[in-house]
């Protein structure tokens, strides 16, 4: 083979092997201190969600499925610490599972979105729960504390700014980093 030849193809395939290194996982929905959500658990939580609250799936705001999400697994610990058990958990989702109305279909249909839906429920319930008796210093506290990267598809872990969540970012570039 020509040299003139091999350069190019060379040059290629770095160039796909170097951006298909950068690129995020698409199935990588974030990472919160380890665990992470995929792309699969938050369009079953949304189609769950939707579904057992009688609207169609694009009603639902994905990138506030994966603020919840998020939310919901920086305050794990703080749940364990305070008493906030998954008993006590379920049954509030529970009272909020009974109070929405699902599109029409079969009983099973009904209970397999309800179990799709419970997981975004939870994480709801525990971040209301747990924010309203955190002060301040130490929400930020725990916040800055935490790793987190989300996909920026669906915003940015800001735990400096008062929304905690901004509208661009990067999947490569871990809360940490931001704060610096």
């Amino acid at each position: 083979m020509k040299l003139t030849r091999l350069v190019p193809a060379i040059t290629a395939a770095a160039a796909v092997a170097l951006l298909a290194g950068c690129s995020p996982m698409p199935s990588k929905v974030a990472v919160v201190n380890g665990s992470e959500i995929t792309a699969s658990q938050l369009q079953t939580a949304t189609s769950g969600c939707a579904f057992t609250m009688g609207v169609a799936d694009d009603q639902i705001r994905q990138a506030g499925v994966v603020q919840t999400l998020v939310l919901g697994k920086v305050l794990e610990d703080l749940a364990e610490a305070g008493g906030l058990t998954q008993d006590l958990l379920d049954e509030q989702v529970d009272q909020q599972l009974a109070q929405l109305t699902p599109l029409e279909g079969s009983a099973s249909e009904v209970q397999q979105a309800q179990d799709d839906c419970r997981p975004l429920l939870r994480e709801s319930v525990k971040v209301s729960a747990l924010l309203q008796g955190l002060d301040q210093a130490t929400a930020l506290a725990v916040f800055e504390a935490s790793d987190v990267e989300v996909n920026p598809r669906f915003g940015r872990w800001d735990p400096a700014s008062a929304s905690l969540f901004t509208e661009s970012g990067s999947i490569s570039i871990s809360s940490a980093a931001t704060l610096q």
